[in-house]
């Protein structure tokens, strides 16, 4: 990817939202904008927005990217690999499984532009945040800064921010016990500005809020994810320059066997937004 900042005066960058299941659609709009050549100064994630961050700025080959998740979803339907314990009902290890398949070995150091990442610390309840600029980037001073976390390694910290808090284990790290980011701030449009993006686009996957009957402590559980949710990112998006929302009408959270269509639907609104994405490029 090419430093871009020599000659564009706006920093732009890509806020990319969590959402489970519905979080793939964040793939689909990575494809639009890669096939469109489209570059970012920088770009935020939480959750799976967090892993597809990763992907965006580790330039992987979307090929391939894009067969490991097919044969995920294949190979674990179901995502919550029950294990009861004290800190929550699933054990993680299907979470970490994938996180390793898409990311393989990278670290912060094969970085190809600046890269934020965002948890929550239960410890404290605010947002901690980990930004990686690479060297030749002009934000690196601000950066550096800002990273709360400077001694994680990539893989635990794309577990943390995946970490939904009393389904997956919290991660220990150091003195803080992080979970899912998106309890703060979901889509990181304020993280963005904050580390000095003039402009951001962000996407929204929004949540699903189901109708029927809520039998089980788990479905009421993720059932007051999607209602808290949903207005969370309404919060979120409104400081955003432009915000990518795929339709995803009834595409549960965890309704992983749907990703092929959350990903078509993320590439079908990039590139219905595509002018204005070109406009707010220029």
């Amino acid at each position: 990817m090419l430093n871009i900042f020599c000659f564009r005066k706006k920093r732009i960058g890509l806020a990319l939202g969590g959402g489970a299941a519905r979080g793939l659609a964040n793939f689909g709009v990575i494809k639009a904008l890669r096939q469109e050549k489209i570059d970012f100064h920088a770009v935020a994630g939480t959750s799976i927005g967090a892993v597809m961050a990763c992907v965006w700025a580790l330039n992987l080959d979307l090929k391939r990217v894009e067969k490991k998740i097919h044969n995920l979803i294949t190979t674990h339907r179901d995502i919550i690999d029950i294990g009861i314990s004290k800190v929550g009902f699933a054990k993680g290890k299907i979470i970490e499984l994938s996180i390793n398949e898409i990311i393989g070995n990278a670290s912060f150091q094969n970085f190809q532009i600046p890269v934020a990442i965002v948890t929550t610390d239960l410890e404290n309840g605010e947002n901690t945040i980990a930004s990686y600029a690479p060297k030749h980037f002009n934000l690196k001073g601000r950066w550096d800064r800002a990273n709360q976390l400077k001694n994680i390694d990539l893989i635990t910290l794309l577990k943390a921010t995946c970490a939904i808090p009393g389904i997956y284990p919290p991660i220990k790290f150091e003195k803080k016990i992080l979970v899912d980011g998106g309890i703060k701030e979901n889509i990181p449009v304020q993280t963005l500005l904050k580390l000095g993006m003039d402009k951001v686009i962000a996407v929204d996957v929004g949540y699903y809020i189901k109708k029927g009957p809520l039998d089980n402590i788990l479905s009421i559980f993720l059932q007051v994810i999607q209602v808290v949710g949903d207005q969370i990112n309404s919060y979120d998006v409104s400081k955003a320059d432009l915000v990518i929302k795929p339709n995803l009408k009834d595409i549960d959270q965890l309704a992983f066997t749907r990703g092929k269509d959350a990903i078509e639907q993320g590439y079908k609104a990039a590139m219905q937004n595509m002018d204005k994405i070109q406009r707010l490029m220029h």
